[in-house]
């Protein structure tokens, strides 16, 4: 009998062993969770976050120069809402920086707005999107013949972040002069670098 008793105890012991570890596990895995992951984007709206560029600028004057652009002007960037498969590209924005006054007394200036056009269709793929704008859709049956548009934007951080890259073309839509920057050492020089832009889920 006393051996019984000895034995009981032991698979008690035995037991609760055992479902400690199956706790510690579980904990692990929640320790893990890097944050609510997203299977679509379909419905989900995304505002921009971050404009940079290469080459630091001082856009409001005060002396600072800043690789992101929004850390220098409030500028108004739409959002993208992804819904009825129909979205803005970002570029759409007419994003321009130029100098003015570039002979005499130069002066650093920067514009964005909104730029009509036709509404585009999305695309999501499982690492980016693509926005295709139907000027550059093929008619063709085969739905997977489409030509690709330049908008292909990125997802990280479990599809929280989207991120767009562009070449120096998106800066200086509209005037001859755009696209020139003054520098921190004072030169001006015509931007030639990259545009990166980040959104993030609102």
């Amino acid at each position: 009998m006393q051996n019984f008793h000895k034995l009981s105890v032991l698979l008690l012991l035995l037991i609760a062993l055992g479902c400690s570890s199956g706790d510690d596990s579980n904990d692990s895995n929640d320790s893990n969770d890097s944050g609510d992951s997203i299977d679509s984007i379909e419905g989900l709206t995304y505002t921009a976050v971050e404009i940079s560029i290469d080459t630091p600028v001082d856009l409001n004057g005060d002396g600072v120069f800043s690789l992101n652009i929004l850390d220098e002007v409030d500028c108004y960037i739409a959002a993208l809402s992804f819904n009825q498969e129909k979205v803005y590209p970002p570029n759409w924005y007419g994003l321009r920086i130029w100098v003015d006054n570039m002979e005499s007394d130069p002066a650093q200036n920067f514009g964005c707005g909104s730029i009509s056009g036709n509404l585009p269709i999305w695309l999501e793929h499982e690492d980016y999107v693509e926005i295709l704008s139907s000027d550059t859709m093929r008619q063709d049956s085969n739905a997977s013949e489409i030509s690709p548009y330049p908008y292909r934007g990125y997802f990280s951080n479990n599809k929280n972040t989207i991120t767009f890259n562009f070449d120096h073309s998106m800066l200086g839509t509209f005037r001859e002069d755009s696209s020139f920057i003054i520098t921190e050492s004072g030169d001006i020089v015509r931007y030639e670098g990259n545009v990166k832009m980040v959104y993030e889920k609102l």
